[in-house]
């Protein structure tokens, strides 16, 4: 029987936050056709029947808007996704950014391919920097972060477990 409950769930804001963000449009940054340039995939560690999950896509399939690769990115999968072993699958080729991969704070660029996919209103035409951060923001930051409590809050209200006992 499925119930509300405290009790831990396998639903996480920053999956549910990629899920979303695929069902969109967007393509996970792993993917892209320029990858081999940032990471290096490390398929002999890669469980068999998941490999696909580190496929590039094509341009002519996907874009990447003109935006840098993102290691910050919700649609970035951390080093040992998809690990058949426990093994990284994914190494940055620039050291510095091995653990920052697969954490999800720092969303901007996903922010902005979101807004050129849908030609927001809200967004096209705002100033952005080459690392894809938000130079004038039309949206005040407090705006953001209210939505994204709002957001978390739902989710935890909302989520559905399985209930064993």
């Amino acid at each position: 029987m499925l119930e509300a409950s405290e009790k831990e769930t396998c639903i996480v804001t920053q999956i549910v936050q990629n899920e979303l963000l695929d069902v969109i449009g967007l393509w996970h940054e792993d993917m892209r056709y320029d990858r081999d340039e940032y990471i290096k995939i490390h398929s002999e560690n890669v469980e068999k029947d998941l490999r696909n999950q580190f496929e590039k896509v094509l341009p002519l399939k996907a874009t990447t808007y003109n935006m840098p690769y993102d290691y910050k990115s919700i649609m970035h999968y951390d080093a040992t996704a998809f690990t058949k072993n426990g093994d990284i699958t994914m190494e940055t080729l620039n050291p510095e950014f091995q653990d920052i991969i697969g954490e999800s704070k720092d969303a901007t660029s996903d922010y902005r391919k979101v807004c050129e996919i849908y030609s927001c209103d809200m967004c096209m035409g705002e100033s952005f920097d080459t690392d894809g951060d938000l130079i004038n923001k039309k949206i005040e930051a407090s705006e953001v972060e209210e939505n994204e409590k709002e957001i978390t809050k739902i989710i935890k209200e909302s989520v559905l477990t399985f209930d064993l006992t």
